[in-house]
């Protein structure tokens, strides 16, 4: 999603939103049914009947319609175009390591550790669900909300370490996810050699671990994360942590920047499946 996508969206729900006052207010037919009849009387039924609208890039604007969407229009592309920092480089997507998935599971980590005021051993996210990669140079709004158009909230959960072992086995059959705290290599589509801050996985340990909604209610199928022991919805946005944390950069006078290397290793023989969420 872009931001132009986003003004168009938005432009073309105030359109309809003024058709469907202009068609509320339309001569009926005299034989409409009779739950029509029953809306109009106050009952339980409620419906309109007028005619569709076709709306396209040759339909001459209203010059009403247009007096009453400039100012949120001219509200919306402020926030957009507001810059919040800095990036030292442009902040790529990559498989099985990119600046930018490090860069967002690192933020994931951090944020999910202080809101729930225990550390967090892992946070992972699905690559598909960044949507694009942050510019090297000023970085506004609209830019991180061009990366995680969706709303996907953090959600904290703890598992048993060979859940662990499972959800990254799952990952590596795709190549590996964006990644933080943990480090693995993937051989012959499984995860091995796998330490959890620096120290091998115990498959007998409980590891808190964060990721967003979208993979905790099934997308990806990490199934392992139905055995979750617990779980914390914490209704933050992902989005916006990343945003807390790039104005936060930005008051201590630092660029936003990230590293790649040592997180996921793939060995030659190893080939992943394309694609995924």
């Amino acid at each position: 999603m872009c931001l132009q996508a986003i003004r168009a969206g938005f432009i073309g729900a105030a359109a309809l939103w003024a058709v469907s006052c202009a068609s509320s207010g339309a001569e009926q037919r005299a034989d409409r049914p009779s739950h029509e009849k029953q809306a109009e009387a106050g009952g339980p039924g409620r419906s309109y009947r007028g005619p569709l609208v076709a709306v396209d890039a040759n339909t001459p604007a209203e010059a009403d319609l247009e007096a009453r969407l400039t100012s949120p229009r001219d509200e919306v592309q402020r926030e957009m175009t507001e810059v919040v920092g800095t990036a030292a480089r442009p902040l790529t997507r990559g498989r099985p390591e990119g600046l930018l998935g490090n860069l967002v599971t690192d933020v994931m980590r951090e944020h999910a550790s202080e809101v729930t005021g225990k550390p967090v051993d892992m946070a992972f996210t699905n690559v598909g669900g960044l949507r694009a990669d942050l510019p090297g140079g000023p970085l506004t709004r609209g830019a991180v909300l061009e990366v995680m158009p969706f709303d996907n909230s953090l959600v904290v959960a703890e598992v048993k370490g060979t859940d662990l072992q499972e959800i990254l086995d799952r990952s590596a059959t795709h190549g590996g996810d964006p990644i933080s705290g943990v480090s693995y290599t993937v051989r012959d589509k499984k995860a091995v050699e796998v330490t959890v801050g620096g120290q091998p996985l115990d498959p007998a340990k409980t590891y808190r671990i964060c990721t967003n909604d979208y993979i905790v209610d099934g997308g990806g199928k990490f199934e392992a994360l139905k055995r979750a022991t617990r779980i914390n919805r914490t209704g933050i946005l992902i989005r916006d942590a990343l945003l807390e944390h790039i104005m936060r950069e930005t008051r201590a006078g630092r660029a936003v920047d990230s590293t790649v290397g040592g997180r996921i290793r793939i060995e030659s023989s190893s080939a992943p499946a394309q694609g995924g969420k």
